[in-house]
């Protein structure tokens, strides 16, 4: 069983699907800002009194609201997103590794993944597309050694 690593495996890939990540909750969190805009100030509209008090200070609430919030998503999406990223960028390393091994012409065992990993068909694909392949590399290896 191989153990992950802690380093990043494929750095540009995983810090982009991250970015991926933290765009789509700043598109959310922007949209959210707009609609509890949208409705405070139609709640603002229907008080009695003391509508101009709640109008100044809106602005100010909800833009440190929103600062907060993207504050704390930052730390969020690295702590969620790069983990997240292991599960589909180690697998593509592993595979790249395994064909470059095949093309080198080393007698390599099937292709596998850790069980949790994302991409276990796609390892299947390529043990099933390079069998005929090893299965020479693994005769022409057992024909060069002596005969005990």
């Amino acid at each position: 069983m191989r153990l992950r690593s802690n380093k990043l495996i494929k750095p540009r890939l995983q810090v982009r699907l991250t970015l991926v990540f933290f765009a789509a909750a700043l598109i959310a969190l922007v949209i959210q800002a707009f609609m509890l805009n949208r409705t405070m100030m139609q709640l603002v509209s229907r008080l009695p009194n003391d509508e101009l008090v709640v109008m100044s200070a809106w602005p100010t609430l909800l833009r440190s609201n929103v600062l907060i919030t993207a504050a704390l998503l930052v730390p969020l999406m690295l702590l969620v997103g790069i983990p997240t990223t292991f599960r589909l960028t180690g697998p593509l390393h592993r595979m790249e590794e395994y064909l470059k091994a095949v093309l080198r012409g080393e007698a390599v065992a099937d292709c596998s993944l850790r069980k949790k990993d994302e991409l276990q068909d796609m390892c299947e694909l390529i043990n099933r597309a390079t069998k005929a392949h090893r299965d020479q590399v693994a005769e022409r290896e057992q024909a060069r050694r002596p005969a005990a």
